[in-house]
Parts: structure tokens; C-alpha cells; sequence
């Protein structure tokens, strides 16, 4: 597990453009439904041996965006009010969006999310290599890939699904 956070803080930036050209490659060349097969096929490994609360990075350094039914079942959860919630926990992004207010997120203790039932659902959708449509969401897989060691880690393992290494 360690061995496995450590290669990917090592070699994540490093690696960006080798991701970014694997999932243009997979975009132009791979049929989506064995893609999308592959990728949770591959989500499901690398999430075996790897743990977010080893981790809890994209808790450290993303603040993840809050919508109105994560408000009303937050502060629920909290027993305060929506106000105080928003007031004590959140700040507008940009453009007028409600976020995390803190990072770390004011809700990580011990790498470990004390809202966790509750939590905002973009936190429950993170990092979103096992939904369909994987190739569609290239972008994020690559941003993802600096934050997150498991998203690293599951292209990594798809490059040698794919034989990529051989096709370039």
C-alpha cells in the first residue's frame, strides 16, 4: 500500500502527458463499453489495495462543491441549521456555487471523514473511474491523477489491460 502511494506521489506529474495520450488513444481507438468494462473491472483491484483513508488526499487539497439537498442532509446529520451550516462550513466559488469553506476539509479528522453517511455527493461520486462513460471523462481522470493515488494507479494498470505500452 505504501509502496504503491509512493510510486504515484513520485511519478504522477511526471506522468501527465503519458495519461493524457492513453485516454485520447482510448477515445479514438477503443470501443466504450469495453472501456467502461475494463475500467471498473480495474477500479474494483486497485481500490483493494489501496484505501482513501490511507490517503485522504483529495480531502487535503480539493474543496469539493455543495448543492442544496447536501446542505438540507448535512446540517440535518449536524443538528444545526442550514444557515449556521452554510455560514460556519461553506464560501461561494466564482461563479456563486456553495464549497467547502477550509482545507483541509473541516470535516477529515485522522484521514478520515466524520460526515462520511452524509457526505456531499461529488465526495461520494470521487473519483468517478467506476461510472459509465469512462472515456468521456478524460479530463478529470488526468486532474484526478495528481490528487489521487488510486486514480494514478488505475490508469497505470489499464495502459497494460490495453497493451498500450506496445502501440505508441
Amino acid at each position: 500500500m505504501k509502496d504503491l502511494i509512493e510510486d504515484w506521489k513520485q511519478n504522477a506529474k511526471r506522468k501527465n502527458n503519458e495519461h493524457y495520450n492513453f485516454l485520447m488513444w482510448l477515445k479514438l481507438h477503443q470501443n466504450s463499453d469495453r472501456i467502461d468494462e475494463v475500467s471498473l473491472e480495474t477500479h474494483t483491484e486497485v481500490f483493494s489495495k489501496i484505501k482513501c483513508t490511507d490517503c485522504a488526499n483529495c480531502c487535503k487539497v480539493f474543496s469539493p462543491p455543495v448543492n442544496e439537498t447536501d446542505i438540507e442532509r448535512i446540517s440535518a446529520f449536524l443538528q444545526i441549521s442550514e444557515t449556521e451550516f452554510i455560514e460556519k462550513y461553506l464560501k461561494t466559488d466564482d461563479k456563486g456555487r456553495y464549497e467547502m469553506n477550509a482545507l483541509p476539509c473541516p470535516f477529515l479528522k485522522d484521514n478520515k471523514c466524520t460526515i462520511y453517511d452524509v457526505r456531499p455527493i461529488v465526495c461520494q461520486e470521487y473519483p468517478h473511474t467506476n461510472k459509465k462513460e469512462f472515456k468521456q471523462r478524460r479530463f478529470t481522470h488526468i486532474s484526478n491523477t495528481e490528487i489521487c493515488p488510486a486514480v494514478y494507479h488505475i490508469l497505470e494498470t489499464m495502459k497494460n489491460k490495453f497493451g498500450w505500452r506496445n502501440k505508441r
